[in-house]
Protein backbone atom coordinates (compact mmCIF):
# COMPACT_ATOMS: atom_id res chain seq x y z
CA UNK A 1 0.00 0.00 0.00
CA UNK A 2 1.17 3.43 -0.82
CA UNK A 3 1.14 5.80 1.57
CA UNK A 4 2.31 8.80 -0.13
CA UNK A 5 5.24 9.79 -2.34
CA UNK A 6 7.15 13.29 -3.13
CA UNK A 7 8.72 13.33 -6.68
CA UNK A 8 12.08 15.47 -6.18
CA UNK A 9 14.91 16.45 -8.90
CA UNK A 10 18.08 14.35 -8.52
CA UNK A 11 20.30 17.10 -6.65
CA UNK A 12 17.75 16.56 -3.69
CA UNK A 13 18.89 13.96 -1.13
CA UNK A 14 15.95 11.24 0.13
CA UNK A 15 16.71 12.33 3.68
CA UNK A 16 16.12 16.02 2.97
CA UNK A 17 12.49 15.63 2.05
CA UNK A 18 11.57 12.31 4.29
CA UNK A 19 10.19 14.66 6.94
CA UNK A 20 8.03 16.20 5.08
CA UNK A 21 6.80 12.82 3.37
CA UNK A 22 6.33 11.27 6.84
CA UNK A 23 4.20 14.31 7.70
CA UNK A 24 1.98 13.88 4.51
CA UNK A 25 1.47 10.24 5.02
CA UNK A 26 0.66 11.11 8.97
CA UNK A 27 -2.19 13.93 7.76
CA UNK A 28 -3.90 10.83 5.44
CA UNK A 29 -3.61 7.95 7.81
CA UNK A 30 -3.37 9.02 11.50
CA UNK A 31 -2.91 5.98 12.74
CA UNK A 32 0.75 5.28 11.31
CA UNK A 33 2.96 4.82 14.32
CA UNK A 34 6.72 4.74 13.13
CA UNK A 35 8.43 5.10 9.81
CA UNK A 36 10.65 2.09 8.53
CA UNK A 37 13.70 2.76 6.51
CA UNK A 38 16.88 2.16 5.48
CA UNK A 39 20.75 3.04 6.31
CA UNK A 40 20.84 6.18 4.10
CA UNK A 41 17.85 7.95 6.55
CA UNK A 42 20.28 7.68 9.68
CA UNK A 43 21.45 10.25 11.74
CA UNK A 44 20.12 12.40 14.48
CA UNK A 45 18.87 15.51 12.97
CA UNK A 46 16.74 13.60 10.31
CA UNK A 47 15.21 11.56 12.89
CA UNK A 48 14.62 15.00 14.96
CA UNK A 49 13.23 16.20 11.96
CA UNK A 50 10.54 13.61 11.48
CA UNK A 51 9.77 13.41 14.82
CA UNK A 52 9.07 17.46 14.79
CA UNK A 53 6.95 16.94 11.92
CA UNK A 54 5.35 13.99 11.83
CA UNK A 55 5.15 13.40 15.57
CA UNK A 56 6.24 9.69 14.91
CA UNK A 57 9.44 7.73 15.69
CA UNK A 58 12.08 6.52 12.41
CA UNK A 59 13.24 3.40 12.71
CA UNK A 60 16.75 3.24 10.68
CA UNK A 61 17.04 -0.60 9.59
CA UNK A 62 20.64 -1.07 9.35
CA UNK A 63 22.78 -3.96 7.47
CA UNK A 64 23.96 -6.07 10.10
CA UNK A 65 28.09 -5.88 11.10
CA UNK A 66 28.66 -9.50 11.09
CA UNK A 67 26.76 -9.89 7.82
CA UNK A 68 29.26 -11.70 5.26
CA UNK A 69 28.32 -11.85 1.65
CA UNK A 70 24.86 -10.57 0.73
CA UNK A 71 22.23 -10.44 3.67
CA UNK A 72 18.94 -8.65 3.11
CA UNK A 73 17.93 -6.64 6.34
CA UNK A 74 14.63 -7.27 8.11
CA UNK A 75 11.53 -5.57 6.75
CA UNK A 76 13.75 -4.46 3.79
CA UNK A 77 11.81 -6.24 1.25
CA UNK A 78 8.74 -4.44 2.23
CA UNK A 79 10.50 -1.07 0.81
CA UNK A 80 11.75 -3.30 -2.35
CA UNK A 81 8.70 -4.27 -2.88
CA UNK A 82 6.15 -1.45 -2.68
CA UNK A 83 9.12 0.49 -5.17
CA UNK A 84 8.94 -2.54 -7.11
CA UNK A 85 5.47 -2.78 -8.09
CA UNK A 86 4.76 0.15 -10.71
CA UNK A 87 8.28 -1.09 -12.31
CA UNK A 88 6.49 -2.90 -15.59
CA UNK A 89 4.76 0.28 -16.31
CA UNK A 90 7.58 1.35 -19.28
CA UNK A 91 6.84 5.39 -18.81
CA UNK A 92 8.17 5.17 -15.17
CA UNK A 93 10.86 2.19 -15.79
CA UNK A 94 12.23 4.81 -18.13
CA UNK A 95 12.45 8.18 -16.49
CA UNK A 96 11.43 10.03 -19.73
CA UNK A 97 9.65 13.06 -17.79
CA UNK A 98 10.73 16.05 -18.36
CA UNK A 99 8.43 18.08 -15.56
CA UNK A 100 8.62 16.49 -11.98
CA UNK A 101 4.34 17.14 -11.62
CA UNK A 102 3.95 14.98 -15.05
CA UNK A 103 6.34 12.12 -13.24
CA UNK A 104 4.05 12.18 -10.26
CA UNK A 105 1.18 12.20 -12.19
CA UNK A 106 2.27 9.08 -14.21
CA UNK A 107 3.73 7.74 -10.57
CA UNK A 108 0.24 7.73 -8.65
CA UNK A 109 -1.71 6.60 -12.65
CA UNK A 110 0.82 3.23 -12.33
CA UNK A 111 0.36 2.54 -8.93
CA UNK A 112 -3.23 2.77 -9.21
CA UNK A 113 -3.77 0.31 -12.61
CA UNK A 114 -1.41 -2.08 -9.70
CA UNK A 115 -3.75 -1.69 -7.18
CA UNK A 116 -6.78 -2.33 -9.67
CA UNK A 117 -5.24 -5.48 -10.82
CA UNK A 118 -4.25 -6.14 -7.49
CA UNK A 119 -8.23 -6.01 -6.10
CA UNK A 120 -9.18 -7.80 -9.18
CA UNK A 121 -7.01 -10.77 -9.14
CA UNK A 122 -7.07 -11.87 -5.63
Amino acid sequence: MLLGFIVTPANIQDRDVIATLTKTACAIHPSLARAIADGGYQGEKTAAEVKQEAGIPLEVIKRSYTAKGFEVPPKRWIVERTSGWPGPCRRIARDAENLTPSHAAFLMLATICVMLLRIFHC
